[in-house]
């Protein structure tokens, strides 16, 4: 995890295997390999989950205001509900809010009010397609990580 340091990140592979270790799991890089056989994709094929990465632990440096938009579905709560008990809990992080939809409603709507002290929003299971909501909150000096597994 985070090291208290400035810019001292550790690389995610480490953050899983410490993760695992703490939860029994006597060999965890052997575990994670196993998994990564074809059973699922390393989190290394994501697009641009580095610069995700350090964008996210740079706002926790900062003491940057941080916004999650819930999405409106069970996979949607349970992205959000990790994220944020992740920061909150582990890094101990308290500038942290977060918005739920009106409707069963996904992304970034017109529903949602992001704070105006917000620097970086993420969107976890959703807000692939909202382009046009992403260049708006650029110009307003707010950076959006999505985390979404639509193309």
């Amino acid at each position: 995890m985070f090291n208290g340091a400035k810019n001292d990140y550790v690389n995610i592979d480490t953050i899983l295997e410490q993760v695992l270790k703490n939860r029994g799991l006597k060999e965890p890089k052997k575990y994670i390999e196993s998994i990564n056989e074809g059973a699922e994709h390393s989190y290394t094929l994501l697009k641009n989950i580095d610069v995700a990465f350090k964008r996210f632990m740079q706002a926790i440096d900062g003491d940057e205001h941080i916004h999650i938009i819930v999405d409106s579905d069970p996979d949607g709560y349970a992205s959000a509900t990790m994220l944020y008990s992740y920061t909150t809990k582990e890094l101990e992080y308290s500038n942290i809010s977060f918005s739920l939809h009106t409707f069963k409603q996904h992304g970034i709507t017109s529903d949602i009010t992001i704070p105006p002290e917000t620097k970086l929003l993420i969107v976890p299971d959703a807000g692939s397609h909202d382009y046009e909501q992403h260049k708006q909150l650029k110009e307003q000096g707010i950076d959006t990580i999505v985390l979404d597994h639509h193309e």
